[in-house]
């Protein structure tokens, strides 16, 4: 964490560390005010400010036990520096972590090495006993690759970024803006392709 903090203040780019149920920010210029008021707008979330590089935050934990670390650590830049940002944490991290630029262009998140979504489905599917190979999962952006990819049938939406039309097994005929998931449900069930009963 402390590495990815250093590295986006040398770039001079904002950093939000979730932890529990809030989002804190560490801006310190006008434009992070901004990429971060971006991200509220998005998200409707709230987000609270500190000054200190969440230093204060991370060293909350009782001394005998690990330091405080984010469920989730995302840097904001402006949209023309996201593929330099995103080169750099990568040269950084390399396999240390999983960085996934955000789809909106002007953001990244720097999560754990093994902390993806297909992972999550993996667990969800062995949790509830049904073969992953069953499953069906949609996606537009960078942070849905695995998930497409180890799903029994990947569909990207019709706005999905080019990576993640590569993987897919099908290309759906709408956006998510545009009720894209359901239609395409709709459109499986109605050809008999979808298994529903309980």
């Amino acid at each position: 964490t402390m590495r990815s903090i250093a590295l986006a203040n040398r770039l001079g780019h904002v950093c939000q560390f979730y932890w529990e149920n809030d989002i804190y920010a560490n801006p310190s210029a006008k434009h992070h005010y901004e990429l971060t008021q971006s991200y509220k707008d998005l998200t409707g979330s709230q987000t609270i400010y500190v000054e200190d590089d969440f230093a204060e935050l991370m060293s909350s934990s009782p001394p005998s036990s690990a330091p405080v670390l984010p469920s989730k650590f995302l840097v904001m830049c402006d949209k023309s520096d996201q593929d330099d940002m995103v080169d750099a944490f990568n040269e950084e991290f390399g396999d240390e972590a999983t960085i996934v630029r955000g789809s909106y262009g002007w953001f990244l998140e720097v999560l754990h090495k093994d902390v993806c979504k297909g992972n999550g489905l993996q667990r969800l599917c062995q949790h509830v006993d049904i073969p992953i190979e069953q499953c069906i999962a949609f996606g537009d952006g960078d942070n849905d690759l695995e998930f497409i990819e180890m799903a029994g049938w990947g569909v990207a939406m019709k706005n999905a970024r080019d990576c993640i039309m590569k993987v897919s097994d099908e290309v759906a005929a709408y956006t998510n803006n545009e009720d894209g998931v359901i239609r395409t449900l709709q459109r499986m069930e109605e050809e008999g392709l979808l298994d529903v009963t309980c």
